[in-house]
C-alpha cells in the first residue's frame, strides 16, 4: 500500500464515524462514482438543501480530519 493510500485511509477513520450516513452515502456517490448533484438527488429522493447540507457535514469532517493528522504529525 502507498503513502497516499494510507493517508486517505486514516483520514477516513477519522473522519468517517463523525459524519452522518447520509453524508457517506453522498461523499461515496459524488466522488466515488462521479454522480452529479441532480442525479444523487434524484435516485435517493432528497432535496438539494439536504444535499448541501449533508455534503457540508462531510467536507467539514474531512478537513478537521487532515487538520488533526497535521497537528499530530508535528
Amino acid at each position: 500500500m502507498d503513502r497516499g493510500q494510507d493517508r486517505r485511509r486514516q483520514i477516513w477513520m477519522i473522519a468517517g464515524p463523525r459524519m452522518t450516513r447520509l453524508a457517506v452515502i453522498l461523499l461515496r456517490l459524488r466522488v466515488g462514482r462521479e454522480w452529479s448533484t441532480e442525479r444523487t438527488c434524484r435516485r435517493l429522493h432528497i432535496s438539494r438543501r439536504a444535499f448541501r447540507r449533508h455534503m457540508g457535514i462531510a467536507v467539514r469532517q474531512i478537513a478537521l480530519a487532515i487538520a488533526e493528522l497535521e497537528k499530530k504529525k508535528g
